[in-house]
């Protein structure tokens, strides 16, 4: 009778998994190990990483094998777009020849948070002082946490009584010297009395997930023309 051959038991670890969190839609760096019980040589073979959807994610190859591990290089995939807490699996297949299994599957469950873009509100060229009753004009500018591109949004301004007196639409290139803070010239009317007002620029929350809307404070010193 011959001599049932046993598939090799295997083990998947990661050698380096993800951040605890993570910005939306952002690179994860990953490398996986897989070893073998009877030390193989598993390299050209491939790892594959699971979503929580039970989508794959990225299927990579083990390239390095020192005689007793095998790994693979350093790679990345993209983090989910909906923040939340999201469970993911880095999974060694069981391997067939002909039919017969020579390795069996193994795998290891890795856990992130996604979070949201935080969004950040920079005005400036603010004129001051500012005579009552007439236009001015200023800047505002918004940047995004992962440096995300944010032409065509929106931006707001308030007065001190929180009536929205002016919008603006940011531009396609982000203020010289920056590398994401992109802006819009607002025109606005000063108050018909002078002294000092607390106005607010917004940044609503977008329709481009996943942003977090933001808001700044600023403050105008009105006055009578001299």
């Amino acid at each position: 009778m011959a001599e049932e051959v046993k598939a090799h038991e295997t083990s998947t670890s990661m050698v380096k998994a993800a951040l605890a969190e993570l910005d939306a839609g952002t690179d994860i760096a990953l490398k996986v190990r897989v070893l073998c019980s009877s030390a193989c040589d598993l390299r050209g073979k491939i790892v594959k990483i699971i979503a929580q959807d039970a989508v794959v994610a990225k299927e990579i190859e083990l390239t390095d094998f020192d005689g007793t591990v095998n790994e693979t290089d350093e790679f990345v995939v993209k983090a989910p777009t909906r923040p939340g807490e999201y469970t993911w699996t880095a999974m060694f297949p069981a391997q067939e020849k002909e039919g017969v299994l020579q390795h069996e599957e193994s795998s290891t469950p890795f856990s992130f948070t996604v979070k949201p873009h935080e969004t950040s509100i920079a005005v400036w060229d603010v004129p001051s002082p500012i005579v009552f009753n007439t236009k001015f004009k200023l800047k505002v500018g918004v940047k995004c946490s992962a440096d995300c591109k944010l032409t065509d949004n929106k931006i707001e301004i308030y007065d001190h009584e929180g009536a929205k007196v002016a919008t603006g639409t940011l531009g396609g290139v982000p203020w010289s010297g920056t590398d994401a803070l992109y802006w819009a010239e607002g025109e606005l009317k000063a108050p018909s009395t002078d002294g000092y007002y607390r106005w607010t620029a917004k940044f609503p929350e977008p329709d481009l997930e996943p942003h977090e809307g933001a808001s700044y404070t600023f403050r105008i010193q009105n006055c009578k023309a001299a």
